[in-house]
């Protein structure tokens, strides 16, 4: 039989009495149906369930579980994720060869739910088991009763509680659940919803989180021209008219002199860098490093293997981090907008983004800026005399 894990109920559910012992009925506890009405009286069992330990696939174990519901209308037997969260087990979601799987763990067991028709699906055995009460778990089951049916009375029916209605309604803000319920356009909702939220929903605050943000620490820069080397890709989108479509950014970060290199398939960008590190050493300057993200157009074995075969360090920055590699990053944007403004100023079609790019990284190249002695030392040191072409 199979058991489908489910977010948003309270109790275990079993379609089988066949499966279920000790079948009792339930005069505590409200329940809600599938068709949104409160119901109580329903009949509670024990059910234990003979699974495989993902841990160890040859292993057999068994599951007791208690006060599952017995409804002979429901399509799937349920695993309440809440029910087992509060017994100890964690939930935990993730890929497995492109399977969507979820496991389920506690202490030293691990449960595999493979993910069929939309639902999350545990295979399991039930096992028959015959149990006869003693006189003092009569006597302790007949006390937790009276405590539960004292509750009963200060506790609404399902249908008035938010924590649920937060759940149905995918997560839905409380204020909002409010003015639902004001205005009653939810059937099977109450007027006035008790707020029976202990704590503030996890699964809000933990699909809510976000990244810190990089502070401005104080960063040692290259003091040398060609001491340093930063690159970088950009896809622009636009087809040139001799078939450019991105173009490759690589700056000194000593001096900010940059080179831009257009080329028609992402593929090229490692060909590129190293036919233009190749020149750079030829003549005659030490390049220490070398720094790139970890994009797979650049972070391959053989542009690492050129770099260490020359005493070039290599090195990347961390994954979804723009931040690490800013420089050389923010010359992107500042590029193509250079692009944006030269075509449309000239009321020029994108298929000449080409011409304005070269130009834009001439005029980036020349223009006055901080470090311009140290820019024209490099520009010197590259062998090339270039003038503003205004």
């Amino acid at each position: 039989m199979e058991w489908v894990l489910d977010s948003a109920s309270d109790v275990h559910v079993c379609n089988q009495r066949s499966v279920l012992h000790n079948v009792r009925k339930d005069e505590v506890h409200f329940f809600q149906g599938y068709d949104g009405n409160a119901r109580e009286d329903e009949y509670v069992g024990d059910v234990t369930l003979r699974v495989t330990d993902n841990k160890k696939p040859h292993a057999e174990l068994k599951l007791p579980f208690t006060n599952v519901l017995f409804s002979p209308t429901a399509p799937d037997n349920l695993l309440s994720m809440d029910t087992l969260e509060r017994d100890g087990w964690v939930v935990k979601f993730g890929f497995i060869n492109f399977q969507r799987v979820c496991w389920l763990r506690k202490d030293h067991v691990e449960l595999l739910l493979l993910k069929t028709d939309r639902r999350y699906r545990l295979k399991a055995t039930a096992v028959a088991v015959y149990t006869v009460q003693s006189g003092a778990q009569q006597v302790q089951q007949h006390t937790s009763d009276s405590t539960a049916l004292t509750q009963r009375s200060r506790k609404k029916s399902d249908a008035s509680s938010l924590e649920r209605w937060h759940l149905r309604f995918a997560h839905l803000n409380l204020p909002a659940l409010q003015r639902m319920a004001m205005h009653e356009v939810t059937a099977g909702m109450d007027e006035e919803l008790d707020e029976d939220m202990s704590s503030p929903c996890w699964a809000c605050n933990a699909a809510k989180l976000t990244r810190m943000s990089y502070k401005k620490p104080v960063t040692r820069r290259a003091t040398g021209p060609f001491q340093k080397l930063m690159s970088d890709m950009c896809y622009v989108g636009e087809v040139t008219y001799n078939g450019f479509e991105h173009f490759q950014l690589v700056q000194d970060e000593a001096s900010r002199y940059l080179w831009g290199f257009m080329m028609h398939r992402k593929e090229e960008a490692s060909e590129v860098v190293l036919a233009h590190v190749k020149w750079i050493l030829a003549q005659g300057h030490k390049v220490e490093v070398f720094s790139s993200d970890q994009g797979p157009e650049l972070f391959n074995n053989k542009l690492k293997f050129f770099l260490e075969a020359n005493g070039i360090e290599y090195t990347t920055t961390n994954a979804y981090s723009p931040e690490e590699n800013g420089l050389v990053e923010k010359m992107n944007g500042v590029a193509m907008s250079r692009v944006r403004c030269l075509l449309t100023a000239a009321n020029m079609p994108w298929s000449l983004w080409g011409e304005a790019f070269n130009f834009a990284i001439e005029v980036m190249n020349i223009r006055g800026a901080v470090r311009l002695v140290e820019r024209r030392l490099t520009i010197a040191a590259s062998g090339s005399d270039r003038t503003c072409p205004c």
